[in-house]
């Protein structure tokens, strides 16, 4: 193919429905973040938000890496726990 490829520019402009279907799984996040325990919220939504290092993540949680590993840890299972029961949006 000398060098040419079918795929699409990495920097392309995303569709519509691409937006579409981003936004809505941004509103399916932010739902179950609503629905975990109130102590876990603030720390999925930093981690969300800012995408943090883990030394950031304890800093955050003014805890020792170790004990705000095993709490983030804890936050990522309620929150996959609620991602896996509820329904994701129909695919056409």
């Amino acid at each position: 193919m000398d060098g040419i490829s079918s795929r699409e520019p990495a920097d392309a402009a995303p569709t519509p429905s691409q937006v579409l279907v981003r936004r809505e799984e941004f509103e399916r996040l932010d739902r179950a973040i609503e629905a975990v325990p109130e102590r876990y919220r603030a720390l999925l939504k930093y981690i969300v938000d800012a995408n943090p290092t883990p030394s950031e993540v304890a800093r955050f949680l003014a805890k020792e890496p170790d004990a705000a590993r095993k709490f983030a840890g804890r936050a990522l299972q309620h929150l996959r726990r609620i991602l896996n029961t509820t329904s994701r949006p129909a695919e056409d």
